[in-house]
């Protein structure tokens, strides 16, 4: 099956946190308040897992449901799921306003 994209004039990969900072200590402190768990449970948890969310391996269901149960959080994971995701997203998008890089057209 063909799958039919936009037309795409350009791919930014952002390695390193050069365009937008990785997320700071405090956002995933406020996750782990989320997820009624200590930080630095949740903290080993989220980044012990990281890479298969990162790589593909998980969805983001899979992922934050094993870090949750890494870190045995007593939420139910279907009431913080969505909102785990949104502010992991969030977290990952602070962009770094000082960055010398520029997109060309």
């Amino acid at each position: 099956m063909k799958k039919n994209y936009p037309d795409i004039r350009a791919v930014a990969f952002d390695y390193g946190g050069v365009l937008a900072y990785f997320i700071d200590e405090e956002s995933v402190s406020k996750m782990a308040d989320v997820a009624q768990v200590d930080f630095n449970s949740f903290d080993s948890a989220v980044w012990k897992f990281r890479h298969g969310l990162d790589s593909g391996e998980y969805d983001n269901t899979r992922y934050w449901t094993t870090v949750l149960d890494h870190c045995n959080s007593p939420v139910p994971r279907e009431s913080i799921i969505d909102t785990l995701v949104e502010m992991d997203l969030t977290g990952f998008s602070r962009m770094n306003q000082s960055s010398s890089v520029g997109l060309v057209s």
